[in-house]
C-alpha cells in the first residue's frame, strides 16, 4: 500500500497521459472527448469480499471507446509492489466480478513496480475436464525502462519523469548524496519542459513521495531549487512546497484509514482521531506497510499508537530540530 499511494494519485491527475505513455494502442481507441469516470467506490464494495489475499485495489475508470462496439468499458488499473503467486488469479477475479456486476467488457492492466526479472505474469489460464477459462491482460514492468533511459528523456509525456523518478530511487536507496543530485538533476529537467504549475506541482508531491531525502540532504536539495527558481519561474512558492508535504501526510493518513477500515471492519474506525496524533512521514509510512503482517487492531494500537509510542516519536522529532553542542 504504501508504494501504490503516489501512483494512484499520479493515475487520477494524469489519466489520459498515462494511458497514452504505457498502453498506446488502447489510448488510441478511446474517445477522449467524452471525458472518464474514476468508480474506484464502486470497485471497493464489489471486491470487498474477495478471497484471494489482497483487499483493496487501485483504479478503475469508465471510459467510451470510438469503434462503437461497446457503450464503455471498465478499466482495472491494478499496481503491483511485489511478487505474487496469486496476482494473475485475482486479476482474474477482479475482471469477472466488474463483468458480473455492470455487464459490459473489462479491460485489465496492470503495473509491475516489483524488481523481480523473472516475474511477469500477463494472463491466467486453467482448464477442467472439457472446461478452460483464459484472461489475457496488458502489463508493463518498470524495472525493463532501465535500457531505455535515453527514450525516456526524449518524451514529454509527464509518466516518462514518474518512471526515470521511481527508477533512480531504486538505484539510490542507499546513497542519499547521490539521490539528492537525482532529485534535483529531475526537477531541473521537468523545469526544461515547460510543463503548466498543475502538472509541476504534481511531479513535486511524486518525487518528494518516492524520493525522499533525509532532513540534511532535503535542505540542501530545498537550497538548490530555491537559487534554481530564482533564475526562472518560481512555479512553486515554499508555502506551496509546505503544502505539498502537508498533503503527503494527508494522505498516509486516509490511506491508513482505508487499510484499517477493509482489515478490521467499522470497528477500526474507533483509532481514526489517534492517527492525527502521528504526523511524522516516515513514521506513517510504516504503519502502512506493516498493517499486512498485523493481526489484531490491539496490535496496531499498541505498536504504534500508546501515548509512550508518540511521545518518543515527537522527543525524536524535537531533538533533530534542536541539536545540542557540548
Amino acid at each position: 500500500m504504501d508504494s501504490d499511494s503516489p501512483w494512484k494519485e499520479m493515475i487520477e491527475k494524469f489519466f489520459p497521459q498515462f494511458m497514452e505513455f504505457f498502453f498506446s494502442s488502447s489510448f488510441k481507441q478511446i474517445e477522449w472527448k467524452k471525458g472518464y469516470v474514476f468508480l474506484d467506490k464502486e470497485l471497493q464494495k464489489i471486491l470487498k469480499t474477495s478471497e484471494t489475499g489482497k483487499k483493496a485495489v487501485d483504479k478503475l475508470v469508465k471510459i467510451w471507446l470510438k469503434n462503437g462496439e461497446e457503450t464503455w468499458v471498465l478499466v482495472h488499473i491494478e499496481i503491483q509492489g511485489s511478487y505474487e503467486k496469486e496476482f494473475a488469479e485475482r486479476m482474474y477475479v477482479y475482471n469477472y466480478r466488474l463483468f458480473d456486476k455492470y455487464g459490459k467488457k473489462v479491460a485489465s492492466y496492470a503495473v509491475l513496480l516489483d524488481e523481480n526479472k523473472k516475474w511477469h505474469p500477463t494472463g491466467y489460464h486453467y482448464r477442467l475436464l472439457e472446461t478452460e477459462v483464459n484472461l489475457k491482460f496488458s502489463s508493463i514492468k518498470l524495472i525493463n525502462y532501465k535500457t531505455e533511459w535515453k527514450r525516456l528523456e526524449s518524451f514529454k509525456n509527464v509518466f516518462s519523469l514518474v518512471v526515470m523518478s521511481y527508477l533512480k530511487s531504486k538505484e539510490t536507496k542507499n546513497n542519499p548524496e547521490e539521490r539528492t543530485i537525482w532529485k534535483f538533476n529531475l526537477i531541473r529537467r521537468m523545469y526544461e519542459r515547460n510543463y503548466d504549475k498543475n502538472t509541476i506541482i504534481g511531479l513535486f508531491r511524486f518525487m518528494d513521495w518516492v524520493l525522499e531525502l533525509p532532513e540534511k540532504y532535503e535542505i540542501e536539495f530545498e537550497a538548490k531549487v530555491e537559487k534554481y527558481e530564482e533564475e526562472k519561474m518560481p512555479y512553486i512558492t515554499s508555502i506551496e512546497r509546505n503544502g505539498i508535504k502537508k498533503g503527503l501526510q494527508q494522505g498516509l493518513q486516509q490511506g491508513l484509514q482505508q487499510g484499517l477500515r477493509l482489515k478490521f471492519g467499522s470497528v477500526g474506525a474507533k483509532i481514526y482521531p489517534h492517527l492525527k496524533k502521528v504526523q511524522d512521514i516516515k513514521t506513517l509510512q510504516k504503519m502502512l506497510k506493516s498493517l499486512d503482517k498485523i493481526k489484531t487492531l490491539e496490535e496496531f494500537q499498541v505498536r504504534y499508537l500508546n501515548e509512550e509510542n508518540l511521545d518518543k516519536q515527537k522527543q525524536k522529532k524535537f531533538d533533530k530540530k534542536h541539536v545540542v553542542v557540548p
